[in-house]
């Protein structure tokens, strides 16, 4: 059932974001559904198999949870959930069961959410103050403004706002989370947004070893951010250090994916430095050497998304 324009439906699967498992037998999609009477959605993961036939509730609970990723091996599935805490990672065994949250990250959890290769680790998103070194001092600034009775939005420099987004002083961060528990690594510190607002989806990604994570972040400035395009893909250790700017392209490069082999990293790239609504191309850099170059140049269209085959071979 798709949601009407008025939201009358009881059913809404606008946004199923369907997961096949790594053995091709099961779909998890997204199931959401709305309480007119009592104005709120909740949203439930379910599963399918892949050949046909009944849908049935895998992970369902009180609260909401959303963005269902099957682990490399097919035995976990990482997903976000308000269970605890507000939004946090949880890991669930392969059929729904023994689910278990792994995160504590003031703020909550934000997708993307995206395990390493090797199993041990998920990396998504969260807010953070730029200017706080550690989980307490996000926690105890959060607290603090919750706790504020004035709501109003103190405006003192760009970006206040993206789209429908108020960014008030925060910052989106890229965290490492380890699958086994503990505490959750910053892997991109500092007065930035990584990935951009709104350009999230398919703004992480692991490398092939699992040692590193590649990452989309506009790092113009303050004074340049708010109309600037220059998104560049970035590489950080899981462990943290500094960042390295992989992609030279001086316009928009986002939607980062690495060969099977992880020699090359590709990226849908734009070519017009500060506008927004060009032509996106798919640009292939060998990473050893910094060499560039276009895959797709013909027929004049966008890209608009993509994907590896199974075997990388063909895009």
């Amino acid at each position: 059932t798709r949601c009407s324009r008025d939201w009358s439906s009881d059913v809404c699967s606008s946004d199923l974001d369907a997961q096949l498992s790594p053995d091709g037998k099961t779909v998890l999609y997204q199931r959401t559904t709305t309480d007119l009477a009592k104005n709120k959605r909740h949203s439930e993961v379910w599963s399918v198999p892949a050949a046909g036939g009944t849908p049935k509730a895998f992970l369902s609970s009180d609260k909401n949870d959303t963005t269902a990723r099957w682990s490399p091996d097919g035995t976990k599935v990482a997903f976000l959930s308000t269970r605890e805490a507000g939004s946090q990672v949880w890991i669930a065994n392969a059929d729904g069961s023994g689910a278990k949250r792994v995160s504590n990250i003031a703020g909550g959890a934000q997708p993307p959410l995206v395990w390493s290769p090797d199993g041990t680790m998920v990396a998504f998103v969260a807010d953070v103050y730029p200017d706080c070194a550690d989980n307490a001092c996000n926690q105890k600034k959060m607290d603090e403004a919750d706790a504020n009775p004035v709501k109003a939005h103190v405006l003192t420099r760009l970006f206040y706002r993206h789209w429908d987004e108020w960014r008030d002083g925060l910052r989106h961060h890229v965290f490492v989370q380890p699958v086994a528990g503990g505490a959750a690594k910053d892997v991109t510190p500092g007065d930035f947004d990584s990935p951009p607002t709104q350009q999230e989806d398919g703004g992480v990604v692991f490398s092939r070893d699992s040692k590193s994570v590649l990452f989309v972040s506009n790092r113009e400035g303050n004074d340049k951010e708010a109309w600037t395009t220059n998104n560049d893909v970035f590489m950080v250790p899981v462990a943290g250090g500094a960042a390295k700017k992989l992609t030279t392209n001086p316009a928009s490069d986002l939607q980062p994916t690495l060969t099977k082999d992880g020699a090359s990293l590709i990226v849908r790239a734009q070519r017009r430095p500060g506008f927004e609504s060009d032509r996106f191309w798919l640009d292939v850099y060998t990473l050893a050497t910094g060499a560039k170059r276009t895959v797709f140049t013909t027929p004049d269209l966008s890209v608009g998304d993509y994907a590896l085959s199974p075997d990388g071979a063909t895009i």
